[in-house]
Formats: structure tokens, C-alpha cells, sequence
């Protein structure tokens, strides 16, 4: 077992002990997921989702190369992933495939339908500590089959996350969709225009949440272009009031970023050495012994 040297805030610690902290899960946890078997896959981030969408309606094998394809590819590398995806989307489309696009993205992110990713070690650990809400940004069902007793799921198109916030329910919240819908994903710019629309009382739900709750963000990076709207749009009202914190590795972020996150955002920047994986479940260890610890003191147990 990696000993880590992250020293977790009291604020987060406490938060976490009494079930007032929602957890934030991105694309960096679902990475640490493999296939049942002697299998290495595991699901793929941003970049590579692009990609391969990519690569299957436009090869780089094709004798005569696209000018589509280069300029997508020039998007990528720029990181402007959202404009990659809409791109590559539009040629789907123009040639009548645009149900595949969608279908192609579900059965990526999950696996195949025989044998689906199933959860990691950073998905027991964040089980432990006890979230009463989980958000996250990913469209596989990882967490539901590692939360499949306890936690109801919806989407940003549910009419009832209201209800199961105030009545107190194990809630796992979908922000961009679900791969068992994939005509509902929010990939591309115009999916995020109409998350705004369709998903509203999900967001404004989420807007009041923030006010109210410790937010703790995994498994993210900061040029995740899913992170960088849901902190402009949701947590940019909060400013430097809140009191919300990511963890990540120390080398994904610079002194800018930090100062941005924390003055913006109301975002702290908790850094850890070393293996990237490695260090963020010795991490997530060393948050589930603090929180334990300080709920058994609460209970007296």
C-alpha cells in the first residue's frame, strides 16, 4: 500500500464524516475500471473517444486523405474537444450515421455488452466514504454496477432529483447522460446548449447544492472541457465563498490554475505525488481513514 502525502483539509473531513459531501466523478476514475478476465482495456478519456470516432468514419488509411479529417485532428490537438466532437459528428450525419456516432460512443465507454468494465479499487474507496450524492460527468454504468443497492440514478432530464435530494436518498446524477441512452449524451457544443435547456431544474438544483455542500472533484483534469462548464455555469455565482476542493496530481496544474480554481470558483486544489493512479487511491485511502475515524468519534461507536 502507497503511503500519500496529502494531508486533507479538517473542512473536507468533516464534511465527508457527516454525509455533507457530493462527490464529483470524472473520466480519471472510470480509467481505473478493467474488463473481467486477463483483459487491460479499460475505458478511454477525452482525447481518445475523439479519436477513435474518428478513425472509424474518417480512416487514416483512406488513399486520399480529407481535409475534414486534418482539420479535426488540428482541433484535438488544440484541445478544443467540443468543437472536435461536433465536427466529427456533422460527418456522421452527412453520410445517414448520425444514430451510429451516438452508438459507437455508449459501447466505447463501457465495454462490450458480454463483459462491461466493472469497478476499481478508487470505486470501493469512494464507496466508503458514504456519499449521499454522486455527480458525475461519465456516460458508462460503472457506478451503477458498483452502487447497484442503495443509489437511485438519473439524468439531467429527471423530474424528480428534487424530491430525492430533499427527502435524503443515495442519489448517483448523470449530469451529461447515460450510454443507455445515447441520443440523450452531451458530447458536442449543441448538446451542451441543449443540456442547458432540458436539463435546467437539474442544474439549478445542483447551483443550490453547491451553496450548501462540501464538492469534492476526482478523477478530472483541468482541461476536461466537461469541468471547465460545469464550473463556469454552475459554480462561477459561488466565487471565492465556497469552499470546494479537487484532488489531483501536482503536476496537472500550474500556480495559474490554482490561483483561477480558488478565486473563481471557490475551488482548492488538492495535490498529489507520484504515480498518478497510484497515488490518488493512496489518496482516497487516506480520506477514508480520516472520515472514518472522525464519524466513529461523532457516534461514539
Amino acid at each position: 500500500m502507497s503511503q500519500s502525502n496529502l494531508r486533507w483539509p479538517s473542512a473536507l473531513i468533516d464534511a465527508v464524516a457527516r454525509g455533507e459531501c457530493m462527490i464529483f466523478i470524472g473520466a480519471g476514475i472510470s480509467r481505473h475500471a478493467k474488463q473481467a478476465g486477463e483483459s487491460e482495456a479499460s475505458p478511454v478519456g477525452w482525447r481518445a473517444l475523439l479519436e477513435h470516432l474518428l478513425e472509424n468514419i474518417v480512416p487514416k488509411s483512406e488513399v486520399r486523405r480529407s481535409s475534414a479529417r486534418s482539420r479535426i485532428r488540428s482541433l484535438i490537438n488544440s484541445g478544443d474537444y467540443l468543437g472536435a466532437a461536433q465536427s466529427i459528428e456533422s460527418i456522421y450525419m452527412d453520410k445517414g450515421l448520425s444514430a451510429d456516432f451516438r452508438k459507437l460512443i455508449a459501447e466505447t465507454v463501457d465495454g462490450p455488452s458480454g463483459n462491461p468494465f466493472m469497478p476499481s479499487v478508487a470505486h470501493d474507496l469512494i464507496a466508503e466514504l458514504n456519499p449521499r450524492t454522486i455527480v458525475t460527468t461519465n456516460y458508462d454504468n460503472i457506478l451503477e454496477r458498483k452502487f447497484s443497492e442503495g443509489y437511485r440514478t438519473v439524468t439531467y432530464e429527471s423530474t424528480s432529483l428534487g424530491d430525492s435530494i430533499r427527502t435524503g436518498a443515495y442519489t448517483i446524477l448523470k449530469i451529461h447522460g447515460t450510454k443507455d441512452d445515447p441520443q440523450g449524451l452531451v458530447l458536442t457544443r449543441l448538446d451542451f446548449t441543449r443540456l442547458r435547456r432540458q436539463g435546467r431544474r437539474s442544474l439549478e438544483l445542483l447551483e443550490a447544492l453547491f451553496m450548501t455542500r462540501t464538492v469534492l472533484f476526482t478523477g478530472y483534469s483541468l482541461g476536461d472541457p466537461d469541468l471547465q462548464l460545469i464550473l463556469e455555469n454552475q459554480f462561477g455565482a459561488a466565487g471565492d465563498s465556497a469552499g470546494h476542493f479537487m484532488l489531483a496530481h501536482n503536476k496537472s496544474h500550474s500556480d495559474t490554475d490554482k490561483k483561477i480554481l480558488r478565486e473563481a470558483y471557490g475551488v482548492e486544489i488538492l495535490p498529489y505525488e507520484g504515480d498518478r493512479d497510484a497515488g490518488l487511491i493512496a489518496s482516497l485511502e487516506g480520506l477514508v481513514a480520516e472520515s472514518s475515524k472522525l464519524r466513529m468519534e461523532m457516534t461514539g461507536l
